[in-house]
Formats: structure tokens, sequence, C-alpha cells
């Protein structure tokens, strides 16, 4: 099944910023998952458009599996990854 080409565009671009935004999140070493990150985590989030109630269940998600932890970038973009691919499966 092929998506219309204004979706797979949209999804083109809504990589393109995760990809630059949440990398801007982190340092070299990684980044503590605490408040102040998941608030900029949500931030980011919604400034792609991609919805509030979206980021909010991202944010949840990262909040329950990685709170107090400290996390390398690819590990929280695979995350959102994942699920935006599991919420796009799901509707």
């Amino acid at each position: 099944m092929r998506l219309p080409d204004t979706l797979k565009q949209a999804l083109t671009e809504l990589r393109q910023t995760l990809d630059t935004d949440i990398r801007d999140l982190f340092r070299a070493e990684g980044r503590l998952v605490d408040k102040v990150f998941l608030d900029e985590l949500f931030n980011t989030l919604v400034r792609t458009d991609m919805g509030i109630d979206a980021a909010r269940e991202i944010v949840a998600d990262i909040r329950d599996r990685y709170q107090s932890r400290v996390v390398e970038l690819k590990v929280i973009a695979d995350e959102i990854k994942g699920k935006i691919k599991a919420m796009l499966s799901a509707s």
C-alpha cells in the first residue's frame, strides 16, 4: 500500500524536523530524563505540528520508560519513531 504523496512529504518533513530538534536537546554524553527534559521534548514535538495529544502520549511513554535515567539521542529518537509508526498503524 502506497502512501499518498502529501502524507509521504509530511512524514519526511516531520522526520527531518525531529532529527534536528531532538538532537538539539542532547549533549554528547547523553541527557537525564527529568522534568526539564520532558518539557523541552514536549515543546519540540508540538512544534512539529504532530498535535498535543500525540506529543503528550509520546512524552508519557518516554517518561514511564526512562525517568531518572541518562539516555542517548538514538534511544529517544528510536522511541519517538516507533511510537509514531504505532500511532499511524492504529489509525
